[in-house]
């Protein structure tokens, strides 16, 4: 994505983010959620067709129609003079597309650049000498300019100063551990989780951040890596794209060891980690598709990212056997979580001779539910039986083909944590009087059964043994987990 597409979507929402309500002349009826639908909703949203590079001009002129009327309101909330930055860059880098200019944004200055790299150096002598890491674990996790992809700016200056002097207690302790504890700590604090900053389509900077002190999970380990940073500590950005047994994705800092190694105990549960780095990895998937493909998501579309899972638990190469009429021409399989009411692909592979072979696939705390799938560019499309990885390392595939069985239905999703916020929310039970389907996976989620709870748990006979079962609410939102029957009751995954 070129950088004036990455200004254009930053800019946006972090308009959203300022206020609710935009006050409008009465001519102009329209509201920051109703321009969000208009360019964004629906996955052929007309900001997808601006993101792809594929826009004309009058979609283009329609989008600049959007940010100048944006641009002439006044926001409810917020800061009026940060509006006023925030749509002048909306309107000036749509104007620039339209005008075809050439992206001034796409370099660095030479200054920049020098005065980072001196910085960086600088930091790196900060440690003890024993603690200082070298080599590529210095090149990716200390040296680099960026966090991930948000704007370019000059945040070590500013940190090397804040952090020039330790506290006692840390000087004392004397370990790289105690030193991000420390600054890890102060960079959480002056930037705070908030669910809101899921609508920012990119990370933000550190200029925002300091302004706003609000930020999705991304954010805050963007924060915390400047931090390390700042005291030549190797400290990379983890992720897991989607998580395989609630919904959502997550990111957090690492401490790396001299070698580049490092995890984070409380996320030893993740199907897939992958760690951000700087230089390209040339082996990865962006770089095996044909010219013209897309990866399925843009978390398989980084070209700069490395395969971690096993630095955080047992894993497993997972051997799919292929469908072929399902496969057809495709040459990567993917291996999916259920995650958000849909299957989200987390990992790919080659398919060689009708298989797949999925590295380092995580087992999770108690298992992970997996889906082979294919992508034709478009869509994702299963290629074999779902499938869950135990803790032990073996695979039981669930067709959907055994003897039938009875299964208690009592609930649609089992208690969950946030592990940004640590909010749990209970057991979702069945609600007498409330209508419910159940559906099983065969190729596609095919509905068993419409019914409607009653206070006694809802008994159903003949089901397939093997099979996969979703349980949604009629006037849910689609987000309730999928299980499977063990001993005639639902095992939630």
């Amino acid at each position: 994505m070129s950088k004036v597409l990455r200004v254009i979507l930053l800019a946006l929402v972090a308009v959203v983010a300022m206020g609710q309500m935009l006050h409008v002349s009465a001519d102009e009826k329209l509201t920051i959620k109703q321009i969000m639908e208009k360019s964004h909703k629906g996955k052929e949203a007309p900001i997808q067709v601006v993101l792809a590079g594929k826009a004309d001009e009058k979609l283009l002129k329609e989008f600049l129609s959007w940010f100048e009327s944006m641009a002439a309101q006044k926001p409810e909330l917020g800061d009026e003079a940060s509006w006023k930055t925030k749509t002048a860059a909306l309107v000036e880098a749509t104007k620039g597309l339209i005008e075809k200019k050439p992206n001034a944004l796409e370099t660095m200055t030479t200054a920049y650049l020098v005065r980072h790299v001196d910085n960086a150096f600088v930091a790196w002598r900060t440690p003890p000498a024993d603690q200082r890491v070298a080599g590529r674990a210095f090149a990716e996790h200390v040296l680099p300019y960026r966090g991930s992809e948000e704007p370019l700016e000059d945040w070590l200056s500013p940190l090397r100063a804040r952090y020039a002097t330790a506290p006692e207690a840390v000087v004392k302790a004397s370990t790289p551990q105690a030193c991000l504890d420390w600054v890890g700590g102060d960079a959480g604090r002056r930037v705070r989780f908030d669910e809101r900053y899921y609508l920012h389509p990119t990370d933000q900077g550190f200029a925002e951040m300091e302004r706003s002190g609000r930020g999705r999970c991304e954010d805050i380990t963007n924060m915390t890596t400047y931090a390390a940073r700042a005291r030549g500590l190797a400290v990379a950005a983890d992720y897991t794209p989607a998580w395989g047994h609630r919904d959502n994705n997550h990111a957090w800092p690492v401490l790396l060891d001299a070698s580049g190694r490092g995890s984070d105990r409380g996320n030893t549960h993740a199907a897939k980690v992958y760690r951000k780095g700087f230089s390209l990895q040339r082996d990865g998937l962006p770089y095996r598709l044909p010219a013209g493909r897309e990866p399925p998501n843009r978390f398989l579309a980084s070209r700069s990212q490395m395969d971690v899972t096993d630095q955080y638990a047992p894993t497993t190469d997972v051997e799919v056997a292929l469908d072929a009429a399902a496969v057809g021409a495709e040459a990567h399989a993917y291996l999916c979580v259920f995650n958000g009411g849909a299957w989200v692909a987390i990992a790919w592979a080659p398919v060689v001779a009708g298989r797949a072979t999925f590295a380092k696939m995580g087992r999770g705390a108690d298992g992970m539910l997996y889906l082979p799938a294919v992508h034709d560019g478009n869509d994702l499309k299963p290629a074999a039986p779902p499938r869950v990885l135990r803790t032990d390392g073996t695979v039981v595939v669930f067709a959907g083909t055994a003897a039938g069985a009875a299964c208690a239905v009592t609930a649609t999703t089992p208690e969950q944590v946030s592990v940004d916020t640590k909010v749990v929310t209970p057991v979702s039970h069945l609600a007498p009087g409330a209508a419910y389907a159940l559906s099983r996976f065969a190729g596609a989620w095919t509905e068993v059964m419409a019914f409607e709870a009653t206070a006694a748990p809802t008994t159903f006979e003949g089901l397939p043994s093997d099979g996969l079962y979703w349980l949604v609410a009629n006037d849910g939102k689609r987000l309730e987990r999928p299980f499977t029957i063990e001993a005639g009751r639902q095992r939630f995954w």
